[in-house]
């Protein structure tokens, strides 16, 4: 599947991607303060497949620094969307098997719903 195709699936699935995707709040407010507690002294963390925010909204709120990467625009819309009408971090529209950034960019990074995308 080549990269635009993998874009316009995920932009075709942002009206009902966060409901394909939730977890109940308990369970949601843990894993923030958990993944907050590691990435929080760590410094400036990139969220690979950062989607609609989901896990990356939470985190910032929590005080985590971030930037996000997509392969979908409308996804990182929906973020924006739900930060206000406006990107909360820097967000970059990229492919998680190359990305835009030097070495030691960032002290931290994750990903969440990604890995089954990634060939081979």
């Amino acid at each position: 599947m080549s990269q635009a195709h993998r874009r316009m699936s995920f932009d075709r699935a942002v009206a009902y991607y966060d409901q394909t995707r939730w977890l109940p709040e308990p369970a949601q407010r843990r894993i923030t303060d958990l993944l907050a507690e590691e990435l929080r002294p760590r410094g400036r963390t990139l969220e690979v497949g950062v989607g609609t925010g989901r896990i990356v909204l939470p985190l910032h709120e929590a005080g985590v620094t971030l930037v996000g990467l997509d392969v979908s625009r409308g996804m990182m819309g929906r973020l924006v969307e739900k930060g206000g009408g406006r990107a909360p971090f820097s967000l970059v529209q990229g492919y998680a098997l190359r990305l835009p950034f030097g070495d030691h960019t960032f002290a931290a990074a994750y990903a969440a719903h990604v890995l089954h995308l990634i060939p081979h």
